[in-house]
Formats: structure tokens, sequence, C-alpha cells
């Protein structure tokens, strides 16, 4: 497996070598955020369907009801698709001047029932298109001949998101991450092989689940770089039924998502330190969907348990 070491990280890599098993990737956050191009995703937006519409308003509305999503509240919206191939939706949450901008990921079923992959907001979201801009110069990408239309997001699962960047300067393809903009060991062989193993996550909110509903934000730690104690590539992967996750998250206060797979290029981290459920209304079911918190002090990420579980494993984070 090819791994990508970021120059940002070197020193903490080198440190502890002796400790490292499977090297894992650590992505740095922290672009400029500029005004996005409204126009293009506005046009784009033209082609959802109605009924991922009307679901997309639905959702919007009852995140708004808690914080810290409260701002969405009669909030303006745009869909685009996220790449070819795989039915993911991205939709951007157009809030009030001094709000954080918002994101959701719809993906669908092939019975084509609407999944509520994750959700998040802030400066340091995925797909934030000003990130652009600096990420090309900074990946030493020529802007020259970039547009809209040869710029195209791409999401294969939530540790999984990607710009694809053809130049028409360039005959190579390049691929950068969609939260931090650093430039990625993809081709488009190692995406699409990587890309056909996503699945809606079944246990996900969904569109034939109008009963549920979120409840308020659970805290179990503050926000935690993984790379400040890097223990946790030492522990065995926790063994769990999605029953328990809540138990072991509130026993452990953190936790560190670890993406895995044959197919892979790269690794990424994720320091869990929170949940949300969402919940039937009524006191008589027991449907729930569990989304767990990650991200950094000025960006957070609500992402579907069970979409994570399908790439990779949890590994408690010790101090």
């Amino acid at each position: 497996m090819n791994i990508w070491k970021p120059t940002s990280i070197l020193v903490k890599i080198l440190v502890c070598t002796a400790l490292l098993l499977p090297v894992v990737l650590q992505f740095q956050a922290g672009a400029i955020p500029v005004q996005a191009n409204v126009s293009q995703t506005t046009k784009r937006a033209d082609t959802a369907p109605e009924d991922l519409r009307q679901y997309t308003a639905e959702v919007i509305q009852q995140l708004a009801l808690s914080e810290p999503l409260t701002s969405w509240k009669n909030a303006d919206y745009v869909i685009e698709p996220l790449g070819p191939g795989t039915r993911s939706w991205l939709v951007t949450v157009k809030t009030e001047k001094n709000a954080p901008p918002g994101y959701i990921i719809i993906s669908s079923t092939e019975n084509n029932e609407y999944k509520l992959v994750e959700y998040g907001s802030g400066p340091d979201s995925l797909y934030v298109r000003s990130n652009l801009d600096s990420a090309l110069k900074a990946s030493g990408i020529s802007k020259q001949g970039i547009t809209n239309e040869n710029v195209v997001p791409l999401y294969g699962g939530p540790v999984l998101a990607e710009w694809k960047v053809k130049p028409s300067v360039a005959n190579s393809i390049q691929f950068l991450d969609a939260l931090t903009g650093e430039l990625l060991p993809e081709s488009k062989e190692s995406w699409d092989k990587q890309a056909a193993k996503y699945h809606a996550p079944e246990l996900a909110v969904g569109s034939n689940q109008r009963g549920l509903s979120p409840e308020g934000t659970i805290y179990t730690s503050k926000v935690f770089d993984p790379y400040d104690n890097i223990l946790w590539m030492t522990e065995k992967s926790l063994k769990f039924k999605k029953e328990s996750f809540e138990a072991i998250l509130n026993a452990s206060k953190k936790l560190v998502f670890v993406s895995s797979g044959a197919e892979r290029t790269y690794n990424i981290p994720l320091p869990i330190h929170g949940y949300q459920k969402w919940t039937e209304d009524s006191s008589l079911n027991s449907n729930e969907a569990i989304y767990v918190l990650t991200g950094s002090e000025s960006s957070s990420r609500w992402i579907s348990l069970h979409a994570l579980i399908d790439c990779g494993y949890f590994v408690a984070y010790k101090e």
C-alpha cells in the first residue's frame, strides 16, 4: 500500500516510528475561506429530484431544532451531485452572514431510499469550494485551465471524500482531499476500485423513516488531536454491536476511528468525542440511528456510525 506522509506531521511520525504498525495519515484542516461559485452550484441544484429536495428540507429543519445548528432554521440550500456512479449528493446549507457554513451528504440505496450519511458545520467542512484555490497552489497544480467543469467533487463514503482535478494543460488527473485540500496518492484506477465498494448505510436515517428525529448532541470529551498520544496505534480494534457503541464511547470518552481496506492508498484517523442519536417519537418503537461526532475546534462533523463501520475500525484513545 502506498502511504502518503504530509510534511505537516512528518516530525510526529519520525518520533514514533518504533510504535507505528500501520502508518496512519493525519490531515490538518484550516484553509482560508472565500466565496463559493454559487451560480454553478445553483445550476447543478436544478437537476435534483423533487423528492430529494423535500427530504433535504425536512432534515435541515429537524437539525435546526437544537444547538449547535439552530442557524439552519429557514436556511436556503443548494444540491449538487457528488461525482458519477455513487448516487450521492452534497447539500450546501446557506446560513446567515455571521453563521458558519453547513453541509449535508445524502446517498440513495438500491431501493431508491435516501439516507442521511453525514452532516456538519464550520469553515473546515467537507467540500468548501473556497479551499480549492489555496489547495491547488499548495499542491503545485497550475490553475491555468481550471474551471468548475474539470473540478469534480467525489464521494465514496465518509473517509473517501475527494476533489478530482483535470487541468486542461496537463495529461494527469490529480486528487485532493475534500476536507483539507491535501494532494492525495490517488489515481483514477484506485478511486474506481474503492468507490465501487461504497453503498449507502442501511442503518442511517432514511427517507422511509419519517418518525426519527435528532436528540441533543452528547459530548463525551473535548476536541482532541489523536497525535497528541499515539499509543492508540498499538490498541486492538474494539468489538461491539451497534447497541453497545453508546456505552463504549461513554465509558472511554475518546475513541479513534481508523480507515482501512485492501484497496486504500492512504489511511485517516478521526478523533471521536461525542455522538447524536436519532430516535422514534413514539415510546412504542425502539428504532434509532447513531451519528458519531468528530472534527476540529472550529468545525464539527456528524457521521453515520453504520457508514464508518463499513470502512474501518475503532480503537480506544488513552491519555
